[in-house]
């Protein structure tokens, strides 16, 4: 099936044709220098989206669950690694303040039916020596001097 996370209504049907009881959501714009060129779009898909679905699930009896995938941006540049729940969240870019605004969206969601709400993240983000994390992180300060 195809159609666009913003699209609360086709995410209700689907979860009531399908009974569904666990919702991975994995939709959104993630590449960073997009993001840093087209903030209000990826804030529509990424923010507004995950709006959508969270109601659409709140609404449909079956779902039980949300897994969410999110990435690590929303610490921005932290000054120690790996991150915990007493880091502060320090995003300063258009992707990094996108984040924030999702795990916003879920917190205020949380205590909402479904009961269950589960994050994961990019495990090669926890670490700093990382070659991927390296080259994404250059890629922002490349998006940024632009």
């Amino acid at each position: 099936m195809r159609g666009n996370v913003c699209d609360q209504a086709l995410i209700e049907r689907v979860c009531g044709e399908y009974e569904i009881d666990t919702v991975i959501h994995l939709a959104a714009q993630t590449l960073v220098p997009v993001a840093n060129r087209n903030p209000v779009a990826t804030f529509e898909s990424n923010i507004a989206g995950t709006w959508a679905l969270l109601e659409a699930c709140r609404r449909s009896p079956k779902v039980k669950q949300i897994v969410f995938a999110s990435s690590d941006k929303a610490y921005g540049d932290a000054e120690r690694l790996p991150y915990d729940e007493s880091t502060p969240l320090n995003g300063r870019h258009p992707y990094d303040v996108d984040v924030l605004g999702t795990w916003a969206a879920l917190a205020a969601r949380a205590g909402d039916r479904p009961s269950t709400l589960k994050a994961l993240y990019r495990l090669e983000a926890l670490r700093p020596w990382d070659e991927g994390l390296r080259r994404e992180r250059e890629a922002v300060e490349r998006a940024g001097a632009r």
